[in-house]
């Protein structure tokens, strides 16, 4: 895995997280890679969400550019 790429939507009001945290047009944000390079690899995202319903799209890309299914699941931030 060579990058993922992460989109938070907010499923109230339809807004992307934006890397400075706050929410705005469709955006993705890269995750950090545990072992980049490697086939497999755990990858996070730390971000400030206020309580509320959101969406996660994840996509890993390799060096030749190919990409995973993304994954698409649905949370609720306290």
């Amino acid at each position: 895995i060579a990058f993922v790429m992460v989109g938070v939507r907010d499923r109230t009001t339809n807004q992307w997280l934006q890397p400075d945290g706050t929410f705005g047009s469709w955006t993705e944000i890269p995750a950090t890679l545990a072992s980049p390079g490697q086939p497999n690899s755990a990858w996070s995202l730390t971000a400030p969400l206020p309580a509320g319903n959101y969406r996660v799209y994840a996509t890993a890309y390799d060096s030749a550019g190919n990409t995973s299914p993304t994954l698409d699941i649905r949370f609720t931030a306290n």
